[in-house]
């Protein structure tokens, strides 16, 4: 039995050893505390973030069924006056001439925003918007149809294309060489959230689905689409003023040989080209281009 002198000693050693402790197990809980406060802040930080989203969400969809259903959108069948063109064999209309026009009332539209000037759609995908034009590019990328503050944004044509789709005096249809819209590639697949799917296969072996109607307040027309791609960040198709044909000439061609698909159309610079560019990520972006294959003024 170990002596009174024995003992005191690991007495000593194990109240020291216990004091010790006390620091030690203070400062796990100190640290422990401070985790679940930085958790909860990201927790609910996370949650309002989800929350906007999802209002953002729920307005957009609003206002997405509301301008369909002001739109008044209509099937109008193409006049095929030249139907005798002895070169319509070349035409790439003429493998598409079953194919109506598109028409949307442009009247009550602009009664939800003035800064409407067109309708698009795309087959195959949920594009089917009125497209917006402001005096920059950045007022639609977090402000909606209805002008209020939206991350989702909305559809807006580069504001560089003026006089799109508009009948001058000669009774010609205008169109710049190249026009660009843009949009969001929202997560609900609104907006151009449903972009990514013209690189798919299925999509791109469906005739119908490679031609874009257009309607704006003079004119409907029908583009074809000739190439699509997903490509890293880059501004080089973003481009709407040429200096010269050749100029015109090369930057067709660059946009040609990017697609993923061969669309066996033939493009030269006489052709007016619309282009649809979202982002895929990131990174990386999503875009499509067509050609003008048809166009006639609205009565």
């Amino acid at each position: 039995m170990p002596s009174k002198s024995n003992r005191k000693p690991k007495q000593q050693a194990q109240r020291t050893a216990s004091k010790a402790a006390k620091p030690e197990r203070k400062g796990l809980k100190k640290f422990l505390l401070i985790m679940a406060i930085l958790a909860t802040i990201v927790a609910v930080f996370c949650l309002i973030q989800i929350t906007f989203w999802w209002l953002d969400n729920q307005r957009i969809e609003e206002e997405t069924e509301l301008a369909q259903t002001t739109a008044n959108l209509s099937s109008v069948k193409p006049n095929l006056s030249d139907q005798n063109n002895p070169n319509k064999e070349f035409d790439p209309y003429w493998d598409f001439a079953g194919v109506n026009l598109l028409e949307a009332d442009f009247n009550e539209l602009k009664k939800l925003n003035p800064e409407i000037n067109a309708w698009i759609t795309v087959d195959g995908t949920n594009i089917n918007y009125p497209t917006t034009q402001h005096s920059d590019n950045d007022y639609y990328l977090n402000h909606s149809l209805s002008n209020a503050t939206n991350s989702g944004g909305w559809v807006f044509m580069d504001y560089r294309n003026q006089n799109f789709g508009v009948k001058e005096s000669s009774g010609t249809i205008s169109y710049p060489q190249n026009t660009i819209i843009y949009a969001h590639g929202r997560q609900d697949r609104s907006m151009f959230g449903s972009l990514y799917k013209v690189l798919y296969a299925d999509w791109a072996k469906q005739q119908e689905n490679q031609i874009l109607k257009i309607s704006t307040p003079e004119a409907n027309s029908l583009w074809r689409t000739f190439s699509v791609y997903q490509i890293p960040n880059t501004n080089d198709y973003i481009q709407t003023d040429f200096q010269s044909e050749g100029e015109f000439g090369n930057f067709l061609d660059m946009l040609q040989k990017r697609s993923v698909f061969d669309f066996r159309i033939k493009i030269d610079t006489n052709d007016r080209i619309i282009t649809l560019s979202t982002c895929a990520n990131d990174h990386e972006k999503i875009v499509l281009h067509a050609k003008l294959i048809h166009s006639e003024p609205r009565s």
